[in-house]
């Protein structure tokens, strides 16, 4: 079960799909609260138990409502579609998140010289507690 998109407003279009769970179902009632009840019809050449219809959303108020199938082999599916106020952008993700360089620190050749001189300095620290550990023996 699934629409597309997943998000609308009132008097919108968008495609429902529901998929049976055996390839003998010929149909589906989809329901939800936001537009109004339709059945589906498998065409009798077809390949495969899915079935896509569009529907117009109804004049309702915004919102989370649930999109319900009932396939005639009893199987049942269903997902969410949010309904936006009349008006509000609707804002669709497009590639990856955009979290910034890969760094927490700035990158330059002052940062660079700070860590040189920090990785040196731990590495000289390091040296000096091993020769008198080991000079003590």
């Amino acid at each position: 079960m699934s629409v597309n998109p997943n998000f609308a407003e009132p008097g919108e279009t968008i495609s429902v799909t529901a998929t049976c769970r055996t390839a003998s179902s010929t149909r589906t009632l989809i329901t939800s609260g936001a537009f109004d009840p339709v059945t589906l019809q498998l065409p009798p050449d077809a390949s495969q138990p899915s079935l896509t219809e569009t529907v117009v959303i109804n004049n309702v108020r915004p919102g989370r409502f649930t999109v319900s199938s009932t396939c005639d082999d009893n199987s049942t599916a269903s997902t969410t579609l949010t309904i936006l106020a009349a008006g509000a952008p609707h804002v669709i993700p497009d590639g990856a998140a955009h979290t910034g360089g890969g760094s927490m620190a700035p990158n330059g050749p002052r940062s660079a010289a700070v860590g040189t001189v920090l990785l040196a300095s731990g590495l000289g620290l390091v040296a000096i507690i091993l020769r008198r550990r080991f000079a003590r023996r």
